[in-house]
């Protein structure tokens, strides 16, 4: 249930993120990482076996959230 919610924070994120300035999208990207972080902070063991960074970067960088 939890993966479900996740992914549905990356799909407002990446949704919004098209129509909007560049500051904007690296605010989202900021919230997006502190949140992952902190799931990290607490050591969920499934969250972490079940999502990794990269994960994470490869949808950021295809949704244009973070330039390279």
């Amino acid at each position: 249930m939890r993966l479900h919610k996740i992914l549905f924070l990356v799909m407002k994120v990446y949704s919004e993120s098209i129509a909007v300035t560049t500051t904007y999208r690296v605010w989202s990207c900021n919230i997006l990482t502190e949140f992952l972080i902190k799931q990290r902070n607490q050591k969920n063991k499934i969250f972490r076996s079940c999502i990794s960074f990269k994960f994470w970067a490869k949808i950021l960088i295809s949704a244009n959230v973070i330039q390279i």
